[in-house]
Order: structure tokens, then sequence, then C-alpha cells
């Protein structure tokens, strides 16, 4: 996370998505990398299926990748909703206090 916070701040885009690659075979994360794509959007592809051979550019021109790439975009989106209702709650304080069954009338 250093490095995606060291990018942002070095080149302004705080949001977004990068593409990056690292020389070494076994990259560490610390390590700074090439960077071959700045996009202030983005979308997180879904995977290919595991039996998959082909490239993954021809795995876009198939049927199945559309409904899959919408699935993945579907659980996003619901995650993000999910993190900016959180934040908003967290940002309160608010004390909610169950009193079913502790006062008697």
């Amino acid at each position: 996370a250093e490095n995606i916070a060291l990018f942002a701040k070095k080149t302004g885009v705080p949001v977004g998505g990068v593409d990056w690659i690292w020389e070494e075979a076994q990259p560490d994360p610390k390590v700074e990398a090439y960077t071959l794509e700045v996009s202030p959007t983005s979308d997180l592809n879904p995977p290919s299926p595991p039996s998959w051979t082909a490239t993954y550019k021809e795995f876009k021109d198939t049927p199945g990748y559309r409904p899959a790439f919408l699935a993945v975009r579907r659980t996003w989106a619901d995650l993000l909703a999910l993190a900016v209702i959180d934040r908003y709650r967290r940002s309160r304080k608010h004390l909610f206090v169950d009193i079913d069954n502790v006062c008697s009338l």
C-alpha cells in the first residue's frame, strides 16, 4: 500500500487504475515497479477460466467474458457502496440502545 500512496502523490492521480510490472520473477511489492498504464477510471477484469490457454485478449472476445465482467463489476459496486456507508457510519458517533424487555411499564 505504501507504493500506491507514493505513486498517487507523485502523479496526482488519487483514484484510478494502474498497470505495474516488475523485472523479477518473484517481485517484491515494496520495490518500485515499472508503470505501463494509468487510468483515472478502472474496471477490474474477471479471471479467465482455469483451463484457458489462449491470450486474455482472446478470452475477452468469448461469450462468457461479458457475464463474468458484469459479475465482477456488480460485486465491486456492492462492496464500494458498503464501504461508503460504513465510512459515513463510522464518522458519526451514535449510541444505539435496545431497551426491549428492560423497562416495565
